[in-house]
């Protein structure tokens, strides 16, 4: 991204073209956005650990619980574990 902006717009504007493509709040950037695409458009929001409910992908590793059933609306029901 740096290299193509630097070629395309020059060496003043590498930084903020880079900035302006960060995701969050971290040192990622999205192609995505550099590009223009549509998903540039979706919520900038980075998901932190603490915010994800484990419960929910409890199963993907051994030692975990596997998924009991389905529900009606497409919800995984969780066996207990004893």
């Amino acid at each position: 991204m740096a290299l193509d902006t630097l070629f395309q717009e020059g060496i003043e504007a590498i930084v903020p073209k880079l900035e302006a493509c960060r995701v969050g709040e971290g040192p990622s950037l999205s192609m995505e956005i550099y590009t223009g695409g549509e998903r540039r458009l979706r919520n900038p929001h980075v998901v932190r650990y603490g915010e994800t409910q484990t419960r929910i992908i409890s199963g993907l590793y051994p030692g975990d619980p596997a998924p009991a059933a389905q529900g009606k609306n497409g919800s995984i029901l969780w066996k207990k574990s004893i």
